[in-house]
């Protein structure tokens, strides 16, 4: 009854029902192994297997979800389990030994303390889920006799790094190793015929990768899938298909019939192996490019070489006799199919070596120009992968790009690149207008600074390739000159007349001078006046009529004059003269005699000039305001109110 109870309860848990199964016995026995009691089941066909005591899926109160709860009230198994090979039983007084043949379903489920596991020979299934979620498992070790594993029997156990996969094995389950991101080395049997979907999902941690089967391997799903995220260093395999992106490849068999990888991968070497006698149409289309290609058949195999159709691929290493030419052939087929030649270098036994590299692989690349002939001389060369790089010397000194040396011993030899260097030379096209900087020898790319300086009186203009700004940054990648171009500054030059425009005239040949040009500034005094000489912010800075000045800025002049005559009348009667605004009129005391001219506030005549012949003269006004009065050659401004 408890049997077929265990049975319903996987079945319902199969179908995805919700509902409690509650703990349940589900053992015939135990047996103490080391410092762990195990449990075991005896089946009907006088075997054992190794189970967990209890089994129950339900929800606890704080739980969220229902979840399966294994070894319910028995101490889980830890540190080292070793799995027996057989059971003793009495059944009366007789004593039998049943062998273990299975680990049942989920039997060591969630127990994180178990850290490795020794599995017999006698064991031949391994059922779902029987070790997952074992977080601390490190590793297990699994005989030869395991004909089948369930899905995800080592799911989630994110610290096994060592899994000797059964040679009895012919398909490897899904979930099988899912999200072992520890796992760092993995041996497909020669028997493997099928992966199935997630079986290494998430195992970002494997390196290596060795396929030894003999079968094409065929999956159940997208094979994306049951590798996504794996990314091994290197892979040993014949044809199996594997959508991964290693930086090595060694294939070994007979025949090479398709080797798929990741589509776009670039493999840096590729190694085929001594056996190897024909390579068929497509075998390596996927691998978008091979650095190096190492062929260990003397005798070159059986080329379709459309198998290299979509691949990148410049030079293949040959280990043969010393001058044979066994892979002349290659060249023809690579050559018709190409539309170019791809270069074979021949290594022989007792041939030295020489091992080309560059200092910087983004800058140049060394190549080979011919193998090690038999007088042990071999030429090379270093090209600079870009325009702007150059080839600066080897290792030992030469600095000759191109080489032929003969080798007295293993060797190897660096090639050092570095970027162009140019000139920029930045010239002033008149260096009493302006400066500049930024001439200098500088890399490729750089970015520098230059700029121009206008001296004083002067003005940035231009570049000579056209551009306005006198401070700029200009990128090098060549050698170049450039000019930059100043002007003089425009100034404005004014004059007028101080005082009162009747005093005379002024004027300037050039209103709109340029730095250092000579204007003339010329006075011409009215009837009655003379000049006195030129003003600027009310202080006399000459008395030359006309007067020369080299312009250096903005320049403004008054011209000065005063009365050319003496009335000596009216300068005697000024001391008592007495001159006040009344009710729109201006009135004059004690001036007879005296010349007297009245004008507004704008200049405007408002009395021309006249003798007094009275010592009282009132001068009827238009209006009130400022007026100036000039009572001989002397100007008193006046408030009429």
């Amino acid at each position: 009854m408890k049997r077929v109870l265990t049975f319903f309860a996987i079945i319902a848990m199969a179908m995805g029902i919700s509902q409690s199964v509650k703990a349940q016995q589900q053992y015939d026995g135990y047996i103490d192994t080391l410092n762990n009691r195990l449990y075991y089941r005896v089946t009907d066909t006088a075997t054992a297997v190794i189970v967990s005591p209890t089994y129950e899926y339900s929800k606890e109160d704080g739980e969220s979800d229902y979840s399966w709860k294994m070894w319910k009230g028995y101490t889980q198994p830890s540190g080292f389990v070793l799995i027996p090979d057989s059971i003793v039983v009495w059944n009366g007084l007789v004593r039998d030994t049943l062998p273990v043949v299975a680990i049942e379903y989920r039997t060591f489920y969630n127990c994180t303390g178990i850290t490795s596991v020794k599995i017999p020979e006698t064991v031949k299934d391994i059922k779902e889920a029987a070790f997952e979620s074992c977080t601390e498992l490190v590793t297990v070790d699994m005989p030869n006799s395991v004909e089948r594993l369930g899905n995800g029997v080592f799911n989630e156990c994110a610290k096994l790094e060592v899994c000797h996969i059964s040679e009895g094995l012919t398909r490897i389950p899904e979930y099988c190793f899912h999200n072992c991101s520890s796992l760092k080395k993995v041996v497909l049997n020669e028997n493997i015929f099928e992966i199935r979907g997630y079986a290494f999902y998430g195992c970002t941690g494997i390196d290596s990768l060795l396929c030894m089967s003999k079968n094409y391997v065929w999956y159940n799903e997208w094979p994306y899938y049951a590798w996504q995220n794996v990314e091994p260093k290197y892979l040993y395999t014949a044809s199996c298909h594997f959508p991964v992106c290693p930086s090595e490849v060694i294939v070994y068999g007979n025949d090479i019939d398709s080797l798929e990888l990741n589509s776009g991968c670039n493999v840096r070497k590729m190694v085929i192996g001594s056996g190897v006698k024909k390579i068929k149409e497509q075998a390596f289309n996927i691998v978008d490019r091979i650095d190096t290609l190492i062929m260990l058949p003397k005798v070159a195999p059986t080329l379709d070489p459309r198998s290299f159709y979509s691949s990148s691929l410049d030079s293949i290493v040959v280990y043969t006799d010393c001058d044979a030419e066994y892979y002349k052939d290659w060249g023809f087929a690579f050559h018709s199919v190409f539309g170019n030649d791809i270069h074979f270098l021949y290594t022989w036994d007792g041939a030295y070596t020489l091992s080309l590299r560059s200092d910087n692989k983004d800058q140049g690349k060394t190549e080979y120009i011919t193998s090690v002939n038999c007088d042990q001389e071999i030429s090379f060369k270093a090209v600079p992968s870009l325009h702007y790089y150059h080839f600066v010397r080897w290792s030992d000194g030469s600095t000759d790009s191109v080489r032929t040396i003969t080798l007295t011993q293993d060797s190897s030899l660096t090639a050092f690149f570095a970027l162009n260097q140019h000139t920029v030379t930045i010239h002033s096209a008149d260096s009493t207008m302006g400066s500049v900087t930024g001439s200098g020898v500088y890399d490729w790319g750089e970015e520098v600074e230059i700029s121009a300086t206008a001296n004083r009186g002067h003005h940035f203009k231009s570049w000579s390739d056209g551009y306005k700004n006198a401070h700029r940054t200009i990128t090098v990648t060549k050698d170049s000159s450039i000019t930059a171009y100043f002007e003089r500054n425009e100034y404005h030059a004014y004059t007028y007349v101080a005082h009162y425009s009747f005093y005379g005239t002024a004027e300037v040949d050039e209103t709109n001078p340029f730095y250092h040009d000579t204007i003339t500034f010329t006075a011409t005094p009215a009837e009655g006046m003379e000049f006195v000489g030129w003003s600027y912010n009310g202080e006399i800075v000459s008395t030359e009529n006309p007067f020369k000045v080299e312009v250096e800025s903005d320049t403004t002049l008054g011209a000065e004059f005063t009365y050319a005559h003496t009335d000596a009348i009216a300068e005697a009667a000024f001391a008592n003269a007495q001159i006040f605004g009344s009710e729109k009129s201006i009135v004059v005391k004690n001036a007879a005699g005296a010349m007297v001219e009245i004008y507004d506030a704008t200049g405007k005549t408002v009395v021309k000039e006249q003798r007094l012949g009275t010592n009282k003269a009132t001068f009827a006004l238009p209006q009130r305001g400022m007026y100036i009065v000039r009572l001989g050659n002397t100007p008193k401004k006046i408030l009429v109110r």
